[in-house]
């Protein structure tokens, strides 16, 4: 198994280099009280690694049923077959439909589940900047319409390439390259504190389920999928951050220096 696997970090406080951020991060899970995301960063900065972290801070156990990841970069490149090989979607995909159809159906039926004994869900859209320009003109608009149980998370290395109509409804959040001496410190804690076990959490726990950001290997249990729950789940956190009149102020945290 490679480190990066291995050593994934299983809490917000594990997540190396990006401390800025991380104090974000554990504030949302602290207060329950998530806006929209745009997470931007290079590539192995920790951007999946700790939304992870900060779906199981949230929701505990039930943080799969609560957390929806689709990889925007897999399916606009692999086109519609890769919609329709997920077994998630086998309930929406329409062969006689274009690919732009069905990504806008899956999306919107998705962001309508209601939460499971939470107050809203997560909803992470990988490589946010492979999405076409109609397509995020869609989603700003399911942004708007489910945002008191549906929280957007939106992870790209292209900031650029999102519209302002969705970035101003996202609170930034950038991740800096880790320096060198963090890294230093990262892997000679682990050679002076032994190995830890695969799958085990540094709370002893075990980690076994799927990571966020990756795909399962051989062996994992696919996440479920989101069921709907019953009447009077809804946002109580008092103003909805999804919201365009109430979204927190556009500045950008950086981590590092």
């Amino acid at each position: 198994m490679l480190w990066i696997e291995k050593y994934r970090p299983q809490a917000l406080g594990e997540v190396v280099g990006q401390e800025p951020v991380v104090r974000h991060l554990h504030r949302f899970a602290a207060e329950r009280s998530v806006p929209h995301l745009l997470v931007t960063g290079p590539h192995g900065t920790g951007k999946s690694a700790a939304i992870g972290c900060l779906a199981q801070a949230l929701y505990g156990d039930g943080w799969e049923g609560n957390t929806t990841v689709l990889d925007s970069t897999d399916i606009f490149l692999q086109g519609k077959s890769s919609l329709a090989a997920d077994e998630r979607f086998a309930h929406l995909f329409r062969k006689d439909e274009g690919l732009a159809a069905n990504f806008k159906r899956i999306v919107r039926w998705y962001a309508s589940m209601r939460p499971l004994e939470a107050e809203f869900k997560l909803f992470v859209l990988e490589g946010a900047h492979s999405l076409p320009h109609e397509i995020q003109q869609s989603l700003r608009r399911t942004l708007e319409r489910y945002s008191a149980t549906c929280r957007f998370i939106l992870c790209t290395t292209n900031q650029s390439a999102i519209i302002p109509a969705i970035s101003s409804r996202c609170l930034p959040l950038t991740f800096s390259s880790v320096d060198g001496p963090a890294i230093l410190r990262t892997l000679m804690g682990i050679l002076e504190g032994g190995p830890r076990k695969t799958g085990e959490t540094p709370g002893g726990g075990r980690a076994d389920r799927p990571c966020l950001g990756r795909r399962p290997a051989e062996g994992d249990h696919a996440p479920p999928a989101p069921r709907r729950v019953g009447e009077g789940s809804r946002y109580r956190g008092g103003r909805d951050l999804g919201d365009r009149g109430d979204r927190p102020p556009g500045r950008e945290i950086h981590a590092g220096p």
